[in-house]
Order: C-alpha cells, then structure tokens, then sequence
C-alpha cells in the first residue's frame, strides 16, 4: 500500500510541475486546441503538487494534523476522475455535433445511433457478467468435477459422519480448480 501511495505522490508532483513550469508546451504536445493563456494548465498543476505535498506530509509524518491520509486521496481522485470524464465528455459532445452539423443529422438521430453503438460496444459484454449467468458458470465447472473418493474407502455405505465429508472434498475441489484456471 505505502509503495501505491509514495508511486502516487511522485506522479502527482511531477505531473503538477510540468503543468506549472511548461503550460503551453504540454498541451501543444498532447494535440489539444491552443490556449491563450497557461491559467489552467497552471493552476492544475499547482492543485496536483499542493496534493502531492498533502500526501507526502502525511506518509513522512503520520501525526500530522491537515495531511492527506489514504481515505482523503480517494475523495480526492474520484473528484479528479469526475472532473476528466466531464471534460472528455465535453470535446465528444463538441465534435458530434460539428460532424452532426457538417452531414445535417438531427440530434435526436445522433442520439439514437450513439447509444445504439455504445449498447453494441459495452452493453452485451456486461449481460455476461450478470449474478444468473456467474451462477451458471459455477454450477458448470462444479460438474465438471467428481466427487472425491480416498483410495482406501470401502464401497459399502459410508458411515453417519462421513455423510459431511464429501461435500467438503468436493468444494475442495471445485477451488482448486477455480485456482487452476485464474
């Protein structure tokens, strides 16, 4: 966990130092649309080395009042994260609509056809991962495997207290070979 962490507050800090010191340079060479000015790009990076600071203050000093512990970063990236999908969000919208303007569809045609491709894309894959079809394949791979049979077991009917042994070899098993295929 402290090697995620101490990974974390150096990516941020550098990240946040070319964002301050080279603005205009860095968006030039991620293909972004020209700023006028470095404000932004700036002040994000300023936001991710007061982060990384926050970070590194409580990793280096654990009694330190104001520091960012594990549970703060998380609030933290998923705000960041947010932020990035609003803004990749936006520049999708932005050049839908230019293509949609440039070929004269209508918005809700777009609509249409857009979530029509992200259901093809994204939307069968997780019908495969639904609890009924987990379910399913568990019971499958439990077939596949037989119940366990010690090599001295006698073939008359077993005794009142080996009745609970067997199906605990066989969820024996069945994890084993749940281990063996992951």
């Amino acid at each position: 966990m402290l090697q995620i962490l101490w990974f974390e507050v150096a990516f941020k800090a550098i990240t946040g130092a070319a964002l301050f010191i080279l603005p205009l340079s860095l968006i030039r060479i991620f293909g972004l649309a020209k700023a006028d000015t470095g404000f932004w790009p700036r002040c994000c990076g300023a936001l991710l080395i007061g982060i990384a600071a926050a970070v590194f203050i409580g990793l280096e000093y654990p009694q330190a009042h104001g520091a960012i512990g594990p549970a703060g970063l998380i609030a933290v990236n998923l705000a960041g994260a947010t932020a990035l999908i609003a803004w990749m969000s936006e520049i999708l919208v932005g050049s839908v609509e230019q293509a949609a303007h440039t070929f004269g569809m209508t918005s809700v045609f777009v609509g249409v056809i857009v979530v029509a491709i992200v259901y093809l894309l994204y939307g069968r894959n997780g019908e495969n991962q639904s609890p009924q079809n987990r379910v399913a394949e568990a019971q499958r791979e439990a077939a596949l495997v037989q119940p366990a049979q010690p090599a001295s077991a006698p073939t008359a009917p077993a005794a009142s207290g080996s009745s609970i042994r067997a199906p605990i070899d066989r969820t024996r098993q069945v994890l084993d070979l749940v281990k063996k295929r992951n």
